[in-house]
């Protein structure tokens, strides 16, 4: 349960956002009685908050999403890091995903979300939610909307851009105009051009005849990275914002397919196109009517010739939910919970979208370990007035490999460029104070 003085500081009573300069942000349209009143003496009677279980392979921005919209959190993730035990009961995971049940079921009472990684798991997702309360998505769900042929069929059937996809690879190219990515991937990893060498083509360890076991192979389509967020209720889906993905870019470090930040909103000339919008749209509803898709979910995919490519729908609070709600005001896992259990007009959102906000995540170029003078390093920046702060932070004495992730950077700023600019020469700094 939060004290007081947490109540006080994160939740008012009657679903708001505290904002800068003094004033609260109504997902829904102003609140009317806290208009122009400091946050943290609110006027709205003050009802002790519910308890939300969070479960993913990294729960700190849902938690901390969570936080902020007043409930009391239990996470369960694969690091519990420093951030995340200042916002919610924090649970590691030492066999992920095997001993999620087991963990959640230590939980208090009460309903649970997921975040990355456990849309590839229905059958965990569907041992949980039969002894707790399922915000989201439920395993019959996630086992046709992660279906990529399943996905492939309705957008077309509908006109909407889809990429070619198939399980058989033997009439492919092998000339680097498909892409192998595995069928419970997540965050991008193992995805590879396909040629005669692809892991995707090799025999399984336990079966030397059954080959591309595991992955499907889609058609590559050269253009910008990005990403949709909607929400879903009551087979619509509403469109929330759309972000660039830092994806393949070599300040980024990360592998060319795997996803490394966020940079929201994203500024391209297609966006200011009525068509493109009208195609965002009908892609969010056709998703949501078709799979029957409640609350939050993201769509990746690539922006080329005025068209939002597709190429993955994650059912789920995704990883650009965050600098979403950073951007507009908008607490996401307030409107997952509305979307997934209560009666929630749509058309009552009201974004905001004053400048625009990044987040970097920083891979390690070599081993190294988290030391004093790293957590020195991150405390310093966070206590400042800078616009830019280090989530997900380890603790003292983590040890990483080169390509393991080792914390998270966020940032606000004027402009996109300006932006990464200032996320890189972070990342670089971050990166040298590992010992």
């Amino acid at each position: 349960m939060l004290s007081m003085a947490a109540k006080s500081k994160w939740w008012n009573g009657c679903g708001c956002l505290p904002q800068s300069r003094g004033r609260h942000y109504r997902p829904f349209g102003p609140c009317r009685q806290l208009e122009n009143r400091p946050f943290h003496r609110p006027t709205c009677s003050m009802t002790p908050p519910r308890h939300l279980l969070t479960v993913g392979a990294s729960a700190r921005a849902a938690a901390q999403s969570a936080q902020r919209a007043g409930f009391a959190v239990t996470a369960i993730d694969l690091f519990a890091d420093e951030d995340l035990t200042e916002c919610a009961t924090a649970i590691r995971s030492e066999n992920y995903p095997a001993d999620l049940v087991h963990l959640a079921a230590t939980a208090p009472s009460g309903p649970w979300m997921y975040t990355g990684g456990l849309e590839n798991h229905p059958r965990i997702v569907a041992e949980i939610a039969a002894r707790r309360p399922l915000w989201g998505n439920d395993a019959a769900v996630l086992r046709r909307v992660r279906n990529p042929r399943q996905v492939h069929a309705v957008l077309a059937k509908r006109g909407l851009p889809a990429l070619d996809v198939t399980l058989d690879p033997t009439d492919v190219p092998r000339d680097g105009t498909w892409l192998a990515k595995p069928l419970n991937g997540s965050g991008g990893k193992h995805i590879h051009p396909l040629d005669d060498r692809s892991p995707a083509l090799q025999p399984t360890r336990r079966d030397e005849k059954r080959k591309n076991a595991g992955w499907y192979f889609q058609r590559r389509q050269p253009g910008l990275p990005a990403s949709a967020i909607f929400l879903g209720h009551k087979r619509r889906g509403r469109l929330l914002g759309v972000s660039e993905q830092l994806v393949g870019q070599p300040w980024c470090i990360g592998s060319p397919f795997q996803y490394a930040g966020s940079i929201c909103p994203l500024l391209h000339d297609d966006l200011g196109d009525d068509d493109f919008h009208a195609q965002l749209r009908e892609l969010g509803d056709t998703l949501a009517g078709e799979f029957g898709l409640v609350g939050l979910f993201g769509v990746d995919g690539i922006i080329h010739d005025r068209r939002f490519w597709p190429v993955e729908v994650n059912p789920r609070y995704t990883a650009s939910c965050e600098v979403c709600e950073r951007l507009t005001g908008l607490n996401m896992v307030s409107l997952h919970a509305r979307a997934c259990h209560e009666n929630l007009p749509l058309s009552d959102l009201e974004p905001r979208w004053p400048g625009c906000v990044g987040k970097l995540i920083v891979y390690a170029r070599r081993d190294g370990e988290f030391a004093d003078r790293s957590a020195a390093w991150v405390r310093n920046l966070n206590a400042g007035q800078s616009a830019c702060r280090v989530a997900d932070i380890p603790r003292v004495g983590t040890v990483f490999q080169s390509g393991d992730p080792i914390a998270t950077l966020l940032a606000h700023g004027d402009a996109p460029q300006k932006l990464r600019d200032r996320l890189a020469t972070l990342a670089d700094e971050l990166r040298d104070q590992l010992v």
